[in-house]
C-alpha cells in the first residue's frame, strides 16, 4: 500500500505542473549546447587538407588571375655577351667555364626576374593577393601544410617583391625539392624554373652550383614549364660542361624554333662538334633568316646585332659580318656596346687581312693573343737564338701588315678597345706610320697603365732588336707584372737584364730558374731558356755549371748555332780545347747545311 500511495502522490504531481513551460525555458541552453558538441566533434573529424581546400576555395580566382599573371612572359633586354667585350675578335669561339658561360647570360630574356622587376600587370596581380581578405587565407593554408604549389609560388613571389628572397627561395625549395628530397615527390615546375633565375643572383660558377642550376632546369623542363630563351642557353651550356653534348644539341633543336637566335649557340655546337653538314647549314640559315626578318621590321636589339655578327664570324663570313656590324654601328652611333662591336670586327678584318697576305709570303701572321716567337737581338747581334716561342708570346715581328685602313677605322670608331693597343703596338714595332689619332690611343694606353702585358711585350722585343735596347727593360718588368708565369716574359727579361744591368745578374738567374720549373713549355721553348741560363751563368763565372746548361740545350735542340757558340766559349775557359775545336767543326757543318 506505501508504494501505491507513493506512485499515485507523484503522478498526480506530475500532472499537475507545467512542464511545457519549463521545456521551452530549456530548449535554448540545450540546443546551443548540442550544436557546440556538434562542431567540435566535427572539427576533430575534419583533416588539415579539408580545411586547407576550403580556404582555397575562398580565394581561387584571386590566386589564379595572380598566378597566371606571375607566369607571363615580360620583355627585358639582355647584357651583351661578354665574348665580344674581352678583346676576342667576334665568332671567335672559346671552351669557357660554365661560370663565364653562364654570366654572360644571365639575365632572363623573356621572364620576370625573382625580386619581381618587371611588368606592370604582374604588380597588378600581386598587389591583389596583398590585400588583407585573400591574404589572411593563404597564410592560413600553408599554416595548415597543404602545400598547394600555386599558393605557395604566389605568396613566395609576393616575399620577393617585398626584398625578402631567401625567404622565398625556402618556400620555392619545398615545393621544389632536389635530390633525396624529390624521390617520390615530384616537383612543381614553375617554382624549379624561378629557383633557376634565383641561382643566377648569386652565381659563383661552382660544380656544386651548376649542378643544383642544372637538376632545376631540367625538372622544369620535365615538369612542363616553358623555359626563357636564357635559360635554354643556361641549360644547354651546363649540359654540354657535363659532357651531355648531345642533350644539349636536342635541347636547343626542341626550343630553335620557338626561340629562334638559339641556333646560332646551336651552331657553334655544330661546329665544335666538326659537324659542319646540313643540321649546321640549317641552324645558321635559320639563325639568318632570324635576324634579317627583325632588322626588316625595325626591331633589332643590341644583343640581336652581336649575335648576327657572331653568327657570321662562325661561318666565316667577315666581310658580312662587318657590313653587319657597320649597319648597327649606324642605326645607334651613340651606344657603346656597338661602338665596341664595329670596332671588334674590323679589328678581325685587319687580322684576317694581314694573315691572308702573310700566309701568301708562307709566312703566317699570328693573332694579337695568339701564339707566335719572339726573336731577341742584342745591339751586337750575338744573340739570335735566345728567344722563345709560347701560348702567349706575342705576335711574330717578322711579317709586314700589308694594310692598316682598318686599324685606323677601328681606332676611329672606339679608342677605349684594349684590344686595339697589341696591333698598333706591332705596327710600331715594325716599322709603320700610324696617323696621329691611333698613335694617341696607344700612347693614353701606355700612360694611365692599362695596357696589355702582350703590347709591353711587343714594344720591349721591337726595341730589344732596335737601336736602343735598354729602353726595353721596363716594359718588359710591366709586362712580368701582368704575365707573373710568362716563361716568354721571364726569358726575354732576363735576357735583357744579363745585356743590360749586369750588376742584377742574380736576378736574371732566378726568374730563369722560375721559368724552367713551369711546366707546359715546348722542347723549343727549354732549349732557349736553358741557352739564356747557361749564358747567364756564364757571365757568372760558374762556367761548368754553364757548360751543363748549354749542354743540355744542344740536346734538346741542336740547330742553335748561338748556343753552340757559346759552348765552345765555356769549353774554352775550362781549359778543353779540344772539346771547343769539335764543337766548331759541327759548327761549320750545320753553316754548309743551310
Amino acid at each position: 500500500m506505501f508504494y501505491q500511495d507513493l506512485f499515485n502522490c507523484m503522478f498526480v504531481w506530475w500532472r499537475s505542473r507545467r512542464w511545457w513551460r519549463m521545456s521551452l525555458l530549456a530548449f535554448l541552453p540545450v540546443t546551443l549546447f548540442l550544436a557546440a558538441f556538434s562542431l567540435v566533434v566535427y572539427g576533430a573529424l575534419t583533416t588539415s587538407q579539408t580545411l586547407g581546400s576550403r580556404y582555397f576555395e575562398l580565394v581561387e580566382e584571386e590566386v589564379d588571375a595572380s598566378f597566371n599573371e606571375l607566369l607571363k612572359p615580360v620583355s627585358s633586354t639582355n647584357p651583351v655577351p661578354d665574348e665580344t667585350r674581352t678583346g676576342q675578335s667576334p665568332g671567335q669561339s672559346s671552351d669557357e667555364s660554365p661560370a663565364a658561360e653562364i654570366e654572360s647570360r644571365s639575365a632572363a630574356d623573356e621572364q620576370t626576374s625573382p625580386t619581381g622587376d618587371g611588368d606592370e600587370a604582374a604588380s597588378d596581380a600581386l598587389s591583389r593577393v596583398e590585400e588583407r581578405r585573400v591574404q589572411v587565407p593563404l597564410r592560413r593554408i600553408l599554416q595548415l601544410g597543404n602545400y598547394n604549389p600555386r599558393v605557395a609560388y604566389v605568396v613566395a613571389s609576393q616575399l620577393a617583391r617585398q626584398g625578402r628572397t631567401g625567404m622565398a627561395a625556402r618556400m620555392m625549395r619545398d615545393i621544389a625539392p632536389l635530390g633525396t628530397q624529390a624521390v617520390g615527390k615530384p616537383g612543381f615546375a614553375y617554382a624549379h624554373a624561378w629557383l633557376a633565375e634565383y641561382a643566377m643572383m648569386s652565381w659563383k660558377g661552382t660544380d656544386a652550383q651548376a649542378e643544383t642550376l642544372l637538376g632545376d632546369l631540367e625538372a622544369a623542363e620535365r615538369g612542363g614549364a616553358t623555359l626563357t630563351a636564357s635559360q635554354v642557353r643556361n641549360f644547354a651550356s651546363l649540359l654540354n660542361h657535363f659532357k651531355r653534348t648531345q642533350d644539349a644539341m636536342g635541347l636547343l633543336s626542341d626550343y630553335a624554333p620557338r626561340y629562334r637566335e638559339l641556333n646560332l649557340m646551336l651552331a657553334i655546337m655544330y661546329d665544335q662538334e666538326g659537324r659542319r653538314g646540313v643540321l649546321y647549314k640549317n641552324a645558321v640559315d635559320a639563325g639568318r633568316e632570324h635576324f634579317k626578318a627583325l632588322h626588316t621590321a625595325g626591331k633589332m636589339t643590341t644583343q640581336d646585332w652581336f649575335y648576327w655578327v657572331q653568327l657570321e664570324m662562325l661561318d666565316k663570313m667577315i666581310d658580312q659580318a662587318l657590313r653587319i656590324a657597320q649597319a648597327g654601328y649606324l642605326s645607334d652611333s651613340e651606344s657603346p656596346d656597338l661602338r665596341r662591336l664595329y670596332s671588334d670586327v674590323l679589328l678581325a678584318k685587319h687580322i684576317a687581312l694581314n694573315a691572308d697576305a702573310n700566309a701568301e709570303k708562307g709566312s703566317p701572321l699570328a693573332s694579337a693573343v695568339g701564339a707566335g716567337s719572339t726573336k731577341l737581338n742584342d745591339a751586337a747581334g750575338d744573340a739570335q737564338e735566345n728567344g722563345a716561342e709560347g701560348p702567349q708570346s706575342p705576335t711574330s715581328l717578322d711579317p709586314a701588315l700589308s694594310d692598316l685602313r682598318y686599324l685606323e677605322q677601328a681606332c676611329k670608331v672606339d679608342s677605349a678597345n684594349p684590344a686595339l693597343a697589341p696591333e698598333l703596338a706591332k705596327a710600331i714595332a715594325m716599322g709603320y706610320s700610324l696617323s696621329p689619332e691611333s698613335e694617341q690611343v696607344l700612347m693614353k694606353r701606355l700612360a694611365d697603365g692599362s695596357a696589355s702585358g702582350i703590347t709591353h711585350l711587343i714594344l720591349a722585343n721591337s726595341m730589344l732588336t732596335g737601336k736602343s735596347p735598354e729602353s726595353s727593360l721596363p716594359h718588359l718588368r710591366l709586362a712580368l707584372n701582368q704575365m707573373p708565369n710568362n716563361p716568354v716574359v721571364m726569358n726575354n727579361l732576363a735576357y735583357a737584364i744579363m745585356k743590360y744591368e749586369p750588376n742584377k745578374l742574380s736576378e736574371a738567374q732566378q726568374l730563369m730558374e722560375r721559368a724552367l720549373s713551369i711546366p707546359g713549355t715546348s722542347i723549343s721553348e727549354r732549349a732557349s731558356m736553358l741557352d739564356t741560363l747557361g749564358e747567364i751563368r756564364l757571365s757568372q763565372g760558374d762556367t761548368l755549371v754553364a757548360i751543363g746548361l748549354l749542354e743540355q740545350a744542344i740536346e734538346l735542340d741542336g740547330q742553335k748555332l748561338e748556343t753552340r757558340r757559346r759552348l765552345v766559349e765555356g769549353y774554352r775557359k775550362a781549359g778543353m780545347p779540344e772539346l771547343a775545336e769539335a764543337q766548331l767543326r759541327r759548327i761549320s757543318e750545320l753553316e754548309s747545311q743551310e
